[in-house]
Formats: C-alpha cells, sequence, structure tokens
C-alpha cells in the first residue's frame, strides 16, 4: 500500500504529531499549574454597610462626676419649679429632714424629686442624643456594651441600679476605678457603658425619641 506524502496515514508523520500535541499538552498543564500557584489572594471585602469601626473611649470617673454635677443643678431647678406648681412650694425650712416625723411633711418632694430625676435621666440616656444633658456638655454618651443605644427600659434599669451603687458608701460608683472599661457597679447591672463621644463638637438638638427610645430592652 502506498501512502502519499504529508498524509495522516504516514506512521512517522502521526508519532511526530502526537509527540507534538502531547508536549503541548504538557506545557499548557504546567502553565495553568503555575498559574493556578501564582494567583495572589483576593483584598478583604470591606463591611457590606461600609461603616467603620467604633473607637471606644471609656469616661474616666471624674469626667462623669463632672457631668453629674451638672445633672444635679438641672435636676434641682426643675424639682423646685415643679414643687412650686404642685406642691404649693418648697418644705418648711425649719424640718429635721433626719426626724421620723418629718417623712409625713417631705415625702411629696421626695417622691416628686425621684420621679423626675427617673425621668431626666432615663428619657435623655435612651434618646438619640444618648446622654444628659451634663453628659452631653462633657462630650459624654451611654451606650450598650456593643456600643449601641439603649432603650428607656434598660435606662430605667440602669438608673435604678444607681441606688445599689450608692449603698455602702457610694463603694459601686467607686468601681469605674477597678473595671477594664471604667464602668460603675451599676453599669454591670445594665451592661451599659460611658463613653466619650466621637463627635464632641456635636450640637445640642431635641432629641428625646429615636432609636433607642422604645421599651425592648
Amino acid at each position: 500500500m502506498t501512502t502519499q506524502p504529508g498524509s495522516w496515514d504516514d506512521p512517522d508523520e502521526r508519532g511526530g504529531e502526537n509527540v507534538h500535541r502531547g508536549s503541548g499538552s504538557a506545557i499548557g498543564a504546567e502553565v495553568d499549574l503555575g498559574a493556578e500557584t501564582d494567583t495572589p489572594e483576593p483584598a478583604p471585602q470591606p463591611s457590606p454597610t461600609g461603616a467603620a469601626p467604633r473607637r471606644e473611649t471609656p469616661a474616666s470617673f471624674w469626667r462623669r462626676l463632672g457631668a453629674y454635677l451638672l445633672d444635679a443643678v438641672v435636676i434641682f431647678v426643675a424639682t423646685t419649679v415643679a414643687a412650686e406648681a404642685i406642691l404649693g412650694g418648697q418644705p418648711p425650712a425649719d424640718i429635721d429632714p433626719l426626724a421620723p416625723a418629718a417623712l409625713d411633711e417631705l415625702w411629696p418632694y421626695y417622691a416628686l424629686n425621684g420621679v423626675i430625676a427617673w425621668t431626666y435621666f432615663a428619657s435623655f440616656e435612651s434618646s438619640t442624643l444618648q446622654a444628659t444633658l451634663g453628659k452631653h456638655l462633657l462630650g459624654l454618651q451611654v451606650t450598650d456594651e456593643q456600643g449601641e443605644p439603649i432603650s428607656f427600659l434598660r435606662a430605667t434599669g440602669r438608673y435604678v441600679g444607681k441606688l445599689l451603687s450608692a449603698l455602702p458608701l457610694g463603694l459601686g460608683f467607686l468601681m469605674v476605678f477597678s473595671s477594664e472599661r471604667n464602668q460603675a457597679l451599676h453599669d454591670h447591672l445594665a451592661s451599659c457603658l460611658v463613653l466619650e463621644r466621637e463627635d464632641p463638637d456635636a450640637s445640642l438638638g431635641p432629641t428625646l425619641e429615636g432609636p433607642g427610645g422604645g421599651w425592648e430592652p
């Protein structure tokens, strides 16, 4: 049988072609393998929300104390005005507040002061302001332990916890010095933080309602 030159039936040419194809396949495999091993890992993708990491700076004891003194002035003025409007004036000056009989005269004023203080602290700290007037003026805000706004219910628990912080001798407040995140006893009980605000120049506004203003803990 006669084979035509250049025909695929030529054994030599078929062998050469097979060698050529085999070499090409091997080279291609090496190239692909190299491409797979040399491919750099993808860079970390940004957060889907695009939010920057929160900066957490716990407030110092002295800064918190200054804010509390400012708030005490606000509550004193509010209680004085409310007592004049509701109770007809202040209690008699000659009453000894430590005398057992004085409770009959003074309990309405104590109750009024307690309601005003509770409403003031719980409402402002659970608002979008996240701070009382004293805290806001000193660049502080109240959050939960994840840095999020707190609810009115949690702010109420934090306020009630201050009664425990005051006993005995205010030792619960002094826990700020030994806590890693400067938390007092009532902060631990309510799982809250008092932080320095990231935007200390933010203006004071009427923001008593907001994401933290609900009743969910």
